[in-house]
Order: C-alpha cells, then sequence, then structure tokens
C-alpha cells in the first residue's frame, strides 16, 4: 500500500503525484506542503519509496518484484 501526496498547480489540478511507503516518508519530504494522511492507496506496479535515502520498495497489484 501506497502513501500519495498529490501535486498540483495553482488552479488546483493535479499536475503530477509522489508515493511514499509510509506517512511518515511523506510527511518527511513534504514538511511545507504536507495535506494529511492519504495511505492504503493499491498502486499498479511496484516501484521504490519516493523520499531521497529511504530505498523502501512498494508492492505494486501487478507485478511480483521489482
Amino acid at each position: 500500500m501506497a502513501h500519495i501526496h498529490l501535486i498540483k498547480d495553482k488552479k488546483g489540478e493535479e499536475v503530477d503525484r509522489k508515493y511514499y511507503c509510509s506517512d511518515s516518508c511523506n510527511t518527511y519530504d513534504n514538511q511545507d506542503n504536507y495535506k494529511g494522511w492519504n495511505g492504503c492507496n493499491e498502486i499498479s506496479f511496484t516501484q521504490y519509496c519516493d523520499r531521497k535515502g529511504c530505498g523502501n520498495i512498494i508492492k505494486g497489484v501487478e507485478d511480483e518484484e521489482i
């Protein structure tokens, strides 16, 4: 399960996303722009946590391994 941080432009439209292994990685990486807990999201493909230096793997529902 992933914690997703939505990145929006000045109009409020989503322009990007960051995927984190935990809420603590999300809050650490987005201290000034943290918008609250957004965890327990399934993602399609396995990937690494977007927090620099973390290295944890977030398992996707369609992949076996990274």
